[in-house]
């Protein structure tokens, strides 16, 4: 039986792991079968808007009711995982590559490098991450390689910073300096004895980056700056959600005001009636 390390163990027996692990696996389950969903996302129906779960139009079934455009809420959401996924993956192995590869540069060149590398990342630090990439979306437009690249370019921070601090430990360590004394370039020092070493580093972080990385794309989404309609994404079925549900309460609040309106007239009216009455009743 292949040994394996303490820490592999105790990260297999959490319950944690496998709750995490099993809400990834219906997010990608549910981003596989989309296609399969036999009500497309996009397909509007004016004649069953705002329905509720379960209702059924024309032999169709919709699971969890429709829009406000009438459009199947299941089949927008699965789509939407694949969105949110396709960003999420797509931005995190942007910023894994490009993190780890300055990290190892500043952890094993030092010097100038190193000044400049960690300048950067520190500059990067100050800057609240979400402002930073609405103002890049703002800036060049909202699409869906656009959000890939300002989440990717806006998140290598962490990479860089791990792995640098991994590689000041790796350079002194008797292999790499056995290597360098049998004359071997930089590049295939940092290639093929320090990367091995600092990728479960990256896999960790870009574990947790995952998530992170797809719920700034539903903030993107909901306020507007993330990949635009009819494409359908998290963020826009909350913003658009959110919206019916303002108007939904604008239209409640007006119609009590009327009825209080009316009643108020209704009392004014009665206590006309009631004095008149009474004037009719002293004339007499």
């Amino acid at each position: 039986m292949a040994y394996q390390p303490h820490w592999q163990r105790k990260l297999w027996r959490s319950p944690k792991v496998w709750v995490a692990g099993m809400v990834l696996g219906i997010i990608i389950l549910g981003a596989l079968v989309a296609p399969l969903w036999p009500q497309a996302p996009n397909a509007q129906n004016l004649f069953a808007t705002l329905k509720p779960p379960g209702f059924i139009y024309k032999g169709s079934q919709y699971v969890l009711g429709t829009d406000q455009l009438g459009r199947d809420v299941v089949s927008r959401l699965l789509h939407g995982a694949r969105v949110s996924l396709t960003v999420g993956l797509s931005a995190v192995g942007l910023a894994s590559v490009l993190g780890t590869s300055l990290g190892i540069a500043a952890g094993y060149l030092r010097g100038w490098v190193d000044n400049l590398i960690t300048a950067l990342t520190e500059t990067l630090l100050t800057l609240p991450f979400i402002i930073f990439a609405i103002a890049i979306i703002a800036a060049l437009g909202s699409s869906l390689t656009v959000v890939i690249l300002t989440l990717g370019l806006t998140s290598w921070v962490s990479f860089a910073k791990l792995t640098r601090a991994r590689v000041i430990e790796l350079r002194h360590e008797d292999y790499i300096l056995a290597s360098k004394a049998l004359g071997s370039s930089e590049t295939r020092i940092m290639t093929r004895h320090i990367l091995p070493n600092v990728f479960p580093l990256v896999i960790v972080d870009a574990s947790l980056q995952l998530g992170t990385l797809m719920l700034a794309e539903a903030g993107l989404s909901f306020l507007g700056l993330g990949i635009q309609p009819p494409t359908p994404t998290w963020g826009s079925m909350l913003a658009e959600r959110r919206q019916t549900s303002k108007q939904s309460h604008t239209k409640k609040d007006r119609q009590s005001d009327r009825q209080t309106d009316r009643d108020r007239q209704t009392e004014t009216d009665r206590q006309r009636d009631r004095h008149s009455y009474r004037q009719t009743e002293i004339d007499r």
